[in-house]
């Protein structure tokens, strides 16, 4: 198997893996806050947060994180 296919399937499981956990936050009234969809480009990991294993975020990539969930923490 390609590498690219590797990254695919494993985006596939991150997605059914999120959509598990959002129902489990709707049915006990949590909140869930949507980080993929901020990070993902063309179904990869957008290369301006890889930190260079296609898996982890970067530096810009956990100031961009910071900002999505700080409104859920000090806000809310």
């Amino acid at each position: 198997m390609e590498k690219i296919d590797e990254i695919v399937i494993y985006n596939q499981k991150i997605l059914e893996a999120n959509n598990y956990i959002q129902a489990i936050c709707n049915e006990f009234s949590a909140y869930y806050i949507d980080l993929h969809s901020q990070f993902v480009l063309n179904g990869s990991l957008n290369p301006m947060y890889d930190s260079g294993d296609h898996l982890h975020i970067n530096k810009s990539g956990y100031k961009k994180w910071s900002e999505i969930i700080s409104p859920f923490i000090y806000d809310k």
